[in-house]
């Protein structure tokens, strides 16, 4: 580093394509870190391909979970947040739950779903698609279904829907049971309905496979039918 006047900006900044082979870090990124002994990589997250053979893959663990390390205030901080957890988890003997919603605006708009904001949340979010990774979703071609990602369970969870799974983890078979399972079946319900996306005559059953929300729809139309008749 003193090289680069301990200077991390000065450091040659990779721009690496996400998903890329081992092949390619081979040929291109290796020959950059021979040469200048240190590189960065940025943005770093999913660069590398996940079809990596598993000796790759417990390397990537080994530099994600062992060598890596945070700041030393990050440290102090988050052993701080661990111990105050375990004080007031007295009553389960100092064990929690800790989850990260991660239900921010980036991750909402990447996910392609729709949730409860109407025509509003989804400009908003095509806006920020745009922002954040210019060009990609609007493609030539490229189709974006929400429906479709709900019904195949690719839609990030809500605060709400976190709360609920967190609440089935604790809670145990009382006679608050059934008014729980009540509420988490309403709740898929709701989910469901903002996912209901019918083929098109033109689209492959490979492709856009959504056989119950064509069922429903023709038992309905039977309905109506027969009611008519």
């Amino acid at each position: 580093m003193e090289r680069f006047d301990n200077n991390l900006t000065n450091v040659y900044n990779f721009r690496i394509k996400a998903w890329s082979s081992i092949q390619y870090y081979k040929d291109v990124v290796l020959p950059k870190l021979l040469e200048e002994k240190i590189i960065r990589i940025s943005p770093f997250a999913n660069r590398l391909s996940f079809d990596a053979p598993p000796a790759v893959q417990r390397l990537r663990c080994l530099a994600n979970y062992e060598a890596l390390r945070f700041s030393s205030p990050i440290l102090s901080l988050g052993e701080t947040l661990v111990a105050r957890m375990k004080e007031l988890s007295a009553n389960s003997g100092g064990k929690y739950v800790s989850v990260h919603l991660r239900f921010e605006e980036d991750m909402v708009a990447f996910s392609c779903c729709v949730f409860d904001g109407g025509e509003q949340e989804k400009e908003d979010m095509k806006k920020a698609r745009e922002r954040g990774w210019k060009g990609k979703f609007t493609k030539p071609g490229r189709v974006i279904r929400p429906g479709a990602i709900r019904i195949n369970g690719k839609c990030p969870l809500t605060p709400l829907e976190v709360l609920l799974v967190a609440l089935l983890l604790f809670t145990k078979v009382t006679s608050k049971w059934k008014s729980f399972k009540r509420q988490m079946l309403n709740m898929r319900s709701h989910s469901d309905s903002k996912g209901f996306e019918l083929k098109r005559p033109s689209d492959s059953i490979y492709t856009f496979p959504c056989p119950d929300c064509m069922c429903h729809t023709n038992k309905s139309a039977d309905s109506r039918s027969s009611s008519a008749t």
